[in-house]
């Protein structure tokens, strides 16, 4: 046991073990009720807007320059990786202890006691173990889903929300919804064909789209 402790606490493997011990403390205190299961999470529809403003006074006239940059590939790594649809944690919890053992024993095999090997180690070993825990957590996306379902269309349908990035009929954008002091993002399609939404509107949340996975939304001045 003793040489166990060791050697997980060496150089070497000094990463993947404060991770293990991060993941078995947070458990710990959720057990126990100090703070909830979602209290690290992370929000996956992540944007970037980039405003550009030119002059131009070679014979033409001035003007602005407005563009967007939308970063979702970001998204789609999260989402293959099946987060966005459970919690943080508990994906972390099926990365931390399969790279622990892993990389505790290539160590020990290696005879490796130093940082920078087992840094060397570490990294391709995490990679893996992303996809291990991809596989070990499926079967967590349909439980999470079915808790999640009932508080998550209470808390949207009916609510005004603020256009990120601009959808119509036929394309796909985003919105942010301020719940309660909360912010939720959620995918927006138009409700009808002629409608447009563009960025920084605001617009009411009608129904839910399960085929498309997203939203339908109307422009909230059609209410006012």
């Amino acid at each position: 046991m003793k040489e166990l402790i060791d050697i997980s606490f060496s150089l070497a493997n000094i990463i993947p073990t404060a991770l293990l011990l991060f993941v078995v403390l947070y458990w710990v205190i959720v057990i126990f009720g100090a703070i909830d299961m979602d209290f690290i999470d992370i929000d996956l529809d992540l944007e970037a807007e980039i405003d550009l403003d030119a002059e131009f006074d070679s014979n033409v006239d001035a003007g602005d320059i407005d563009g967007e940059a939308d970063i979702s590939w970001i998204n789609n790594i999260l989402r293959f990786f099946n987060l966005g649809k459970i919690p943080l944690m508990v994906f972390m919890s099926f990365v931390a202890l399969p790279l622990w053992l892993m990389v505790v024993n290539a160590n020990y095999v290696l005879g490796n006691t130093t940082l920078l090997i087992g840094i060397a180690i570490l990294i391709p070993s995490f990679i893996v173990c992303l996809f291990i825990a991809k596989v070990l957590t499926m079967p967590f996306i349909k439980v999470f889903a079915a808790l999640n379902k009932g508080t998550e269309e209470k808390e949207i349908l009916g609510r005004i929300c603020e256009v990120t990035l601009p959808a119509s009929f036929e394309m796909k954008g985003q919105a942010e919804i301020d719940a309660d002091g909360s912010h939720i993002l959620i995918y927006i399609k138009a409700m009808k064909p002629e409608m447009e939404l563009k960025a920084g509107q605001t617009a009411l949340v009608i129904e839910k789209d399960n085929q498309e996975e997203c939203y339908l939304v109307e422009p909230y001045e059609h209410y006012v």
